[in-house]
């Protein structure tokens, strides 16, 4: 008996079939969700369109809605159908800490892949791509960064925008302040109080921030993007298995074109169609097929 059992598990690795997550020993991220019943998952709550409480107070976004494929995939890999979701907020200062320290299992947000945050954490295939820009008032008079000489902007700490904001400032020799808030919903207030004149961040974020603000009207987008952001989901490091699930989401949704009805519906009311740029990269990093 020993020996057919031995023979069948040979001829299912022959064969391409998986073994189940069951039969295999489970570590990582994968082997907490599987004890404790539940994943969890970390959102931003003033990140539209990626990641945002609704007027009901649920987490909702892009980035929201391709975590909860990766769950339903954690789940069959897991054969774990019940399992919970729990939501953890985070802000740019915490969701870093949150992945290392096990209180959040996978960040749903906007942060961008960078070589510097992976020494301490790892990223999935990427999902979206921008770049710096400015949010002003329309009358302002500003409409690059050279107009905000001797002006004031405003950045969220921890972010690369923040540093990418004071590289142009010594580049170009422009007399700017740079003032730091703690989010989005702060930078905008600043630029509405006229505490700042501006306020840097990812321009797809400028564009939500502003769609969902009162007196819509009365603020725009300008300047070049002068950085370049590829959001990913954030996930621990060393977590190979883990990440491979996530991975094989996205693939999945890209490769059956869900992925596209899925950003249709969070950035067709901005009026951001998906870039040749992205369409090109998702292309690239998920040829799995």
């Amino acid at each position: 008996m020993t020996r057919i059992v031995a023979t069948v598990f040979s001829l299912m690795i022959l064969m391409g079939h998986a073994v189940p997550a069951e039969a295999q020993e489970l570590y990582g991220t994968l082997k907490k969700i599987s004890d404790s019943g539940e994943v969890v998952i970390g959102y931003r709550e003033a990140s539209p369109p990626f990641s945002f409480v609704n007027s009901g107070g649920r987490p909702q976004g892009y980035s929201i809605d391709l975590c909860l494929y990766v769950i339903e995939k954690v789940k069959t890999t897991l054969g774990h159908p019940d399992l919970a979701v729990r939501y953890v907020p985070v802000t740019s200062a915490t969701r870093i800490p949150r992945i290392v320290d096990g209180t959040i299992d996978i960040e749903c947000g906007s942060t961008s892949h960078t070589l510097d945050r992976r020494e301490e954490v790892n990223f999935s295939f990427l999902i979206f791509l921008t770049g710096t820009q400015l949010l002003v008032k329309k009358d302002s008079g500003i409409y690059d960064y050279n107009d905000m000489k001797d002006k004031t902007v405003a950045v969220t700490r921890g972010t690369t925008n923040a540093t990418r904001i004071r590289e142009v400032v010594e580049l170009l020799g422009i007399p700017m302040e740079v003032i730091e808030v703690n989010d989005h919903d702060e930078g905008f207030q600043a630029v509405k109080s006229g505490e700042s004149q501006a306020y840097a961040t990812d321009g797809i974020l400028l564009h939500g921030l502003i769609q969902e603000a009162e007196r819509s009207d009365e603020y725009t987008v300008v300047g070049n993007l002068i950085s370049y952001d590829p959001y990913a989901l954030m996930m621990r490091r060393d977590d190979s298995a883990f990440r491979l699930v996530v991975d094989r989401t996205l693939a999945d949704l890209f490769y059956n074109r869900e992925l596209l009805k899925i950003y249709d519906k969070w950035f067709g009311p901005l009026g951001v169609p998906m870039s040749e740029q992205l369409k090109t990269s998702m292309a690239i990093q998920m040829h799995v097929r």
